[in-house]
């Protein structure tokens, strides 16, 4: 009924424009006047579809010239090209003046109103539009877009919209968050399953205070004298915000987990925006990191589905970080209808630890996780669960460790000197040809590096300090047993490690003979080179 109300007024309105024909008819056939520069030529080119051009031709090409002037043009505010036939409307977007479009009841797929900017209303039902873009029609009060096969409808730019028809379309969500002024809604026979009125004051009074009937077995009508909303009775109708599920928190220790709720992203999102946070990419993953105390402290980033959380070892700040959602985000979920978190917080005291045999209270947790954490990764662990605690570092991998944590640099050196290290495909090749021609270290012999053997403490603290510039250290006297000779290789590198802090050995000895562990590596060089 409320259709066939509409169409008998758009039928009218077009008779009543044909009725002026035979008055025009009688004044005789004006002599055709010369186009123009700048007018458009009522062509194929311009207007593709015959019909409408035809359209186009007989209504408003007031002198009959073939052409339609600036001032035809801006003399058209309505046009009614209903029930035609019409496949292709383009040349519309000439007739910028146009205020009233109904181009209902015909067979378009799709319609450009881009430059129509002046439209207030448009009926366009009974097409095959698949999409609808009206962001630069802002001034649209009415819209009638019924038995089409849109699957999604944008009407945010749209406030000034007073009645919405939207029905017998493929909408799974419609979002009037900013339509507050609409007060006559139809969006029956869609795939909606709720719709939030909460900000839709007349719609919201029509639900809460007004009158239900239902029209048929799958419609309910709700109206009021302010308002009126057909809906399938399937729908769930939100009238108030969307419920706040309070305080959330997450302990990082636990390791990646599916996100708490979409809300702590967004707001993740929105600090980025405002400066307080950087993004940051990790192997071509978008990650977001949030800087608490000068460097990032902890970072969520997607992957294989689940969102997975690094919180930095230096952070200063321990305990737990609050997330309070702000008002912005807030009302992005009443809006959607979306529940949200108040405040989320986020229990850092150390990082996911994914080793077994790396015990939380040793000297080098922190250090393990910095490494394993590391962008570039310094190293994982011997398998999936276990780092390898107590097992002694190869010389080609302790060179790996040091390049990493340097950023991986480019060497120089285009051939390795050594007959050990000769495939550059292999992940140890530049680490060593870096270090060799930086002064770190030589080979075990002219022609071999001797990459397999063990690293012993005394020689992994030399290429940690050879690779720091040799800085010299103001001790003048050994505080151990077992390094007492001035002129030693590692003498220099022990004191200077010693009042580094760096390493104070035990019992009194430094041990420098004895093989070096893959924790201790980790350690002093999470001691030298963490931020």
């Amino acid at each position: 009924m409320k259709h066939m109300k509409k169409l008998l007024a758009l039928l009218l309105a077009l008779s009543l424009a044909c009725g002026l024909l035979p008055a025009a008819l009688a004044a005789g056939p004006a002599e055709p006047a010369e186009p123009h520069a700048g007018d458009v030529i009522i062509n194929a080119a311009n207007f593709p579809d015959d019909t409408f051009r035809s359209y186009v031709s007989s209504k408003f090409d007031t002198n009959g010239n073939g052409s339609l002037s600036a001032s035809e043009l801006a003399a058209v505010k309505t046009m009614i090209c209903g029930g035609m036939n019409i496949a292709n409307l383009k040349g519309v977007e000439y007739f910028t003046a146009l205020t009233e479009l109904a181009c209902f009841d015909n067979q378009l797929t799709s319609l450009d109103l881009s430059k129509n900017t002046a439209l207030t209303k448009l009926y366009c039902f009974g097409n095959q539009l698949t999409s609808l873009d009206l962001g630069k029609n802002t001034a649209l009060t009415e819209l009638d877009c019924f038995n089409n096969q849109l699957t999604s409808l944008d009407v945010s730019k749209n406030t000034a919209l007073t009645e919405l028809d939207c029905s017998y379309n493929q909408l799974t969500s419609l979002n009037l968050g900013e339509n507050a002024a609409l007060r006559q809604l139809a969006c029956y026979n869609n795939h909606l399953t709720s719709l939030d009125v909460s900000r839709v004051p007349f719609l919201k009074d029509a639900v809460e205070n007004g009158t239900k009937d239902s029209p048929d077995s799958k419609c309910d009508c709700y109206y009021s004298s302010q308002g009126t909303l057909y809906v399938d009775n399937t729908v769930t109708i939100i009238t108030d915000h969307s419920t706040d599920l309070g305080c959330y928190a997450f302990d990082f220790r636990s390791g990646p987990v599916e996100r708490p709720d979409s809300v702590v992203m967004d707001e993740l999102a929105l600090m980025m925006l405002q400066g307080k946070i950087g993004a940051v990419t990790e192997n071509n993953v978008s990650r977001i990191a949030l800087d608490l105390d000068g460097s990032y402290d902890f970072s969520i980033y997607p992957k294989d589905g689940k969102y997975s959380i690094y919180v930095d070892a230096q952070t200063n700040l321990r305990g737990a970080y609050t997330l309070t959602v702000s008002e912005e985000i807030r009302e992005v979920c009443i809006n959607a209808g979306v529940d949200y978190y108040s405040t989320v917080t986020f229990q850092y005291p150390s990082p996911w630890n994914p080793f077994t045999d790396v015990k939380e209270g040793k000297d080098y947790y922190d250090a393990i996780l910095w490494a394993y954490y590391h962008d570039p990764q310094v190293t994982a662990g011997v398998t999936a669960t276990t780092f390898g605690v107590g097992k002694a570092v190869k010389r080609g991998d302790a060179m790996f460790y040091l390049w990493v944590a340097a950023g991986k640099p480019e060497p120089t050196l285009t051939k390795s000197p050594f007959t050990d290290v000769t495939d550059p495909k292999a992940y140890y090749y530049k680490a060593i040809l870096w270090a060799y021609e930086n002064g770190i270290t030589k080979g075990v012999s002219a022609t071999e590096f001797g990459r397999k053997k063990t690293v012993s403490r005394r020689d992994m603290l030399v290429f940690l300090y050879k690779q720091q510039g040799s800085p010299a250290p103001t001790l003048t006297q050994s505080p151990y047993s077992d390094v007492t000779d001035p002129k030693a290789y590692y003498y220099k590198a022990v004191m200077w490690a010693y009042e580094k802090g760096i390493e104070r050995g035990s019992g009194g000895k430094f041990n420098g003979k004895t093989n070096c562990l893959r924790e201790t590596v980790v350690l002093w060089m999470y001691r030298v080179l963490a931020d």
